[in-house]
């Protein structure tokens, strides 16, 4: 079957890791990539041979290729999604009831039985990668809610840790930390957390902008 990366695929800024296709299957995915994508094929799907092609490529999408929906490729899906953060494809030929669930579970991006044929490929890859920046886009915006969550938290803790201990009102243990952030080039919330820090550890801390 084919190896490396295919030399006539003209570019357009999609390069396409795939693992697992036979030469039928290869074939099929070359015809239709074509004149869209940079192809680069292995033949065995692992894990380390998947991701270390990657890195060489500059893959932007994984397809794995398999004639069952086994342990083994799920495996192999999830261990891709985590160490590339890429969008996985994964197409099989067979698979056990509910599968699709797994993979998606896993963090593959699309998961297609039997629909390995050249006019559904870059539709279906085109559908994956945008629902996976949607994926990372909303990953992305819980995280950010969740620091900011914790920082708001963390500058609320420090505010009563000043007024307790420092006899100072919220408006006044807010300025005092407010200064010594701007003094010191640090976030609010980095200036809350070593103000708790210091009262876990001495139990009085110091004035926040001294």
């Amino acid at each position: 079957m084919p190896s490396g990366t295919m030399p006539d695929a003209p570019s357009q800024g999609l390069v396409v890791a795939v693992a697992g296709a036979n030469s039928a299957q290869a074939m099929t995915i070359a015809s239709a990539l074509a004149q869209e994508a940079d192809v680069s094929f292995l033949q065995e799907v692992r894990s380390p041979a998947i991701i270390e092609a990657v890195q060489k490529t500059g893959a932007s999408l994984v397809l794995l290729v398999s004639a069952e929906a086994d342990d083994l490729l799920l495996s192999t899906c999830g261990e891709v999604v985590a160490a590339t953060q890429l969008p996985v494809v994964v197409f099989a030929e067979s698979a056990p009831p509910d599968t699709a669930g797994q993979f998606v579970r896993r963090g593959a991006s699309s998961f297609i039985v039997k629909g390995l044929s050249a006019d559904r490929i870059m539709p279906i890859i085109e559908t994956a990668m945008e629902r996976h920046r949607l994926m990372s886009a909303l990953q992305s915006e819980l995280i950010n809610s969740r620091n900011e969550l914790s920082a708001r938290k963390s500058i609320e803790r420090a505010k009563g840790i000043l007024m307790k201990q420092q006899s100072l009102s919220e408006a006044e243990a807010y300025d005092s930390m407010r200064r010594a952030a701007m003094a010191r080039g640090l976030k609010l919330a980095e200036v809350a957390e070593t103000i708790i820090a210091l009262s876990g550890v001495a139990g009085e801390p110091r004035q926040a902008g001294g």
